[in-house]
């Protein structure tokens, strides 16, 4: 429950929560009235396509301000911009604006880097994604982003079970990026040997062709996962139906 109080902050870091309304401070000291408003840690979005009525894609690079304000603005602090499956070049557009942004911080939420979903996904199970840009697993295509990149992609979501699919997770462990397990028809002999300290697997959707991952697979990879010791940390993206996870309904 609430506690009335203090926040103490000392160079952008919490340094203690006191009881008192009103705590010695030094004279230096900028205070800020709530006024009675509740005060809570900022929420951090690792899978946002946009915001504000813009998004993320190649040609909003000036929407990038809005976007970020309207996060803000409903209490998320920091974003890990999302975008579809687009062509190299589109997403080498996306990560100049980005990077832009970040060197100039335009206010508003805080950019964590990018988030890419796609282009390596099962056409299959491509739900809304764009089928002219989903394509084969090319090493030297992911090479060429990470390079640009430069540390700012830290998730990329693929269908291992594609050809050439396990050569790109290689690449992106060696870079850093975590490997999202996505748009995929991947059984759990496949999703296992991806093997990576966070399982995150997108778009856990309900029982129907247009399915992204199907409830009965997902269930089945991540109960394996769990009583093998295989997922030390799980973050799971559900957008449509439920899922149960090692017994329990999300």
């Amino acid at each position: 429950s609430p506690v009335a109080g203090s926040l103490v902050l000392r160079g952008g870091r919490i340094e203690s929560v006191r009881p008192a309304p009103r705590p010695e401070l030094p004279p230096s000291a900028a205070i800020l009235d709530a006024r009675g408003r509740r005060l809570t840690p900022g929420l951090i979005d690792l899978h946002a396509h946009g915001g504000g009525g813009r998004h993320f894609g190649a040609g909003e690079g000036d929407g990038l301000p809005a976007i970020l304000a309207a996060h803000a603005r409903f209490g998320t602090t920091a974003v890990l911009p999302t975008i579809v499956a687009s062509s190299p070049e589109e997403i080498l557009e996306v990560l100049r604006a980005l990077k832009r942004a970040q060197a100039r911080p335009p206010g508003g939420a805080r950019i964590l880097g990018l988030n890419l979903e796609g282009p390596f996904l099962s056409i299959g199970k491509r739900g809304a994604q764009p089928l002219r840009y989903l394509r084969p697993p090319r090493l030297r295509d992911a090479e060429r982003i990470l390079s640009f990149a430069d540390g700012m992609v830290r998730i990329m979501t693929l269908a291992p079970e594609l050809d050439a699919g396990f050569r790109v997770v290689a690449a992106l462990k060696r870079a850093g990026v975590i490997p999202a397990i996505g748009h995929t028809e991947a059984d759990y002999d496949t999703a296992v040997k991806v093997r990576y300290p966070v399982l995150y697997l997108l778009h856990g959707a309900g029982e129907n062709e247009r399915g992204w991952i199907e409830q009965g697979r997902a269930n089945f990879i991540l109960d394996n996962l769990i009583a093998a010791g295989e997922a030390k940390q799980m973050l799971v993206v559900v957008d449509t139906g439920y899922a149960s996870f090692a017994g329990v309904d999300v």
